[in-house]
């Protein structure tokens, strides 16, 4: 694991939590955002939120992916640069 893979990962977990804050709390700045703002304007408050709670939960699968060091098969670690002849 490289230095800055626990700090992103931990990024991602901390918006992970803000974001499910923001689908659950009382507050109406965060759905003034444009991307939200036109999904509660055509759908409603509830669907908003569900945007909030999608965001949230894929934000932690990142945030867990990269802490776990999961990364596809073709992908190398950072600083490995493996040629064998």
């Amino acid at each position: 694991m490289s230095y800055d893979e626990p700090l992103v990962g931990s990024l991602a977990i901390a918006f992970a939590v803000v974001s499910s804050v923001i689908a659950v709390g009382p507050w109406s700045g965060p759905y003034q955002l444009r991307s939200i703002a036109a999904v509660r304007g055509r759908f409603g408050k509830p669907a908003a939120r569900c945007v909030w709670l999608v965001v949230a939960i894929a934000a932690f699968t990142a945030g867990m992916a990269i802490l776990s060091g999961t990364r596809p098969s073709y992908a190398e670690p950072g600083g490995v640069h493996a040629i064998e002849h």
